[in-house]
């Protein structure tokens, strides 16, 4: 996963720049915490399974909370790891499965 930072994201409209027409999942997680880790590994491994399952192109992106942690706070990323998906640019739905690497 690609790293993203702060200048990444419209924090007012809590967009992300992206260009008409793609999708994105982003994963929201602490890089400090072992767990919310390998939570976001096993995400990303079953993100681009069904996106690679549906034929469609998506970018994979990662926001260090530790590091921008008002980015996080701008998406009500509280349950890490939290995974938006993004469409052109806003958020169209997040994971909202358990947060624990067995139910992942």
């Amino acid at each position: 996963m690609k790293p993203l930072g702060r200048r990444a994201f419209d924090l007012d409209r809590r967009t992300l720049w992206q260009r008409r027409g793609t999708s994105a999942l982003v994963v929201f997680a602490s890089k400090r915490t072992p767990r919310e880790h390998i939570a976001s590994v096993r995400l990303q491994s079953a993100a681009r399974a069904a996106a690679d399952a549906l034929g469609q192109n998506v970018s994979f992106w990662q926001v260090d909370c530790d590091h921008y942690d008002d980015v996080c706070t701008a998406f009500d990323a509280k349950h890490r790891p939290y995974v938006g998906w993004f469409r052109g640019g806003a958020l169209r739905g997040h994971f909202d499965g358990a947060h624990t690497p067995d139910a992942i």
